[in-house]
């Protein structure tokens, strides 16, 4: 929904929080396992507000299936105390994990869903198995949808090491592309 209400154009296929929610004109997708162990992320995050009290810039986004620990603008050292802490109320949880993102710790829960497996379904419930699909992402759970387009269009934005095709340094040369694509498809005004 965040995404949607972001973006503000109809007619097309959302998918957000790892790949767990899609959202398009003819179908609707939430990951099973994930609506189930939701009930458990609220208990989570209840304890991660106490156990985060002395770290007032740590930020916790509730994304209703998942949650991420935002420490941007913190210290390497903060930031690692946070993530011991998030680590210290998951001890208590065996269905939900802590998987390091950009500036921030997702709090996922272990299923064996994930942005690859989103990708796949897509294309599958479009009827565009053969379609060629252009992917850009600069999160580490990205990597699952680049494994699964080795014939297609990945684009890492970051300089980490990745499974995409191709790569740029920062998200305004993926903008400068998009906006060449665009221009290079629209008609002639």
């Amino acid at each position: 929904a965040d995404l949607q209400h972001r973006v503000g154009l109809q007619g097309l296929v959302f998918g957000g929080n790892h790949g767990l929610e899609i959202h398009a004109p003819d179908f609707q997708f939430v990951e099973p396992e994930a609506c189930r162990h939701e009930p458990e992320l609220r208990r989570i995050l209840s304890q991660l507000e106490d156990a985060l009290i002395p770290y007032p810039r740590a930020r916790i986004e509730d994304k209703t299936l998942t949650a991420t620990v935002h420490v941007r603008g913190m210290s390497a050292v903060d930031a690692l105390d946070v993530e011991r802490a998030i680590r210290g109320v998951l001890v208590g949880y065996e269905t939900f994990s802590c998987r390091l993102g950009r500036m921030a710790f997702d709090i996922v829960p272990d299923t064996d869903w994930n942005k690859g497996q989103a990708i796949q379904l897509i294309r599958r419930r479009l009827g565009l198995e053969d379609a060629l699909v252009l992917y850009a992402g600069d999160d580490i759970s990205d990597e699952d949808a680049f494994r699964v387009l080795p014939e297609d269009i990945t684009i890492k934005v970051g300089l980490e090491e990745s499974a995409a095709t191709y790569r740029y340094q920062t998200p305004q040369e993926l903008w400068a592309l998009m906006h060449a694509l665009v221009l290079a498809v629209s008609p002639a005004v």
